[in-house]
């Protein structure tokens, strides 16, 4: 799979330790692609890949260069460092979950690695947002974004544009009927 940010781009976009390991972040970079693909559509998503693919500096394709650098990459890094803060934060072995502090370890707490997805999820949801808002806002320029066909997968569409649900509230980011977006 063509990775459209890389683990050292999450750790400089988040402000995270360079020290952490790359293994533990590209697995989740993987999974956030996938769900960004089922976000975008199939289509927006294959152009920005192809594009990707034939240049990753996006240097003749403007319009994909500022959704990619700047409304793309800070969600997929805060969504992928939010998936991945478990695995950032512990490790496991057959004595049990730890975290090391120097040459030592400890157990833990569940209130710790709460903290901790908290930071990470608001992160990521903001950013989706803010990615959802500017494809809305610019369909002209990415006028794949708004047309519904068949074959695609996208989550539940109305009126050919796709809703996407704050998981965390219910409110849905795309077609208020009485606000065109709302605020937070």
């Amino acid at each position: 799979m063509t990775l459209l940010i890389t683990s050292a781009q999450v750790k400089e976009l988040t402000g995270s330790s360079k020290d952490i390991e790359d293994r533990k972040i590209v697995k989740f970079i993987e999974v956030v692609q996938i769900e960004l693909e089922n976000d975008m559509g199939t289509t927006g998503y294959d152009i920005l890949l192809a594009a990707v693919v034939a240049d990753p500096t996006l240097a003749t394709e403007a319009d994909l260069l500022t959704l990619r650098d700047d409304y793309i990459w800070p969600w997929m890094a805060w969504r992928s460092l939010e998936r991945a803060g478990i695995k950032i934060w512990i490790d496991k072995s057959r004595n049990g979950t730890f975290t090391r502090y120097d040459e030592t370890t400890r157990s833990v707490s569940t209130a710790e690695l709460g903290a901790e997805r908290t930071v990470d999820r608001d992160m990521a949801g903001t950013y989706k947002a803010r990615l959802y808002k500017f494809l809305k806002d610019n369909t002209d320029t990415y006028t794949w974004y708004d047309v519904g066909t068949s074959p695609e997968f996208r989550p539940q569409s109305s009126t050919g544009g796709v809703i996407i649900r704050d998981r965390y509230r219910g409110n849905c980011y795309r077609n208020y009927p009485w606000n065109d977006y709302p605020d937070e």
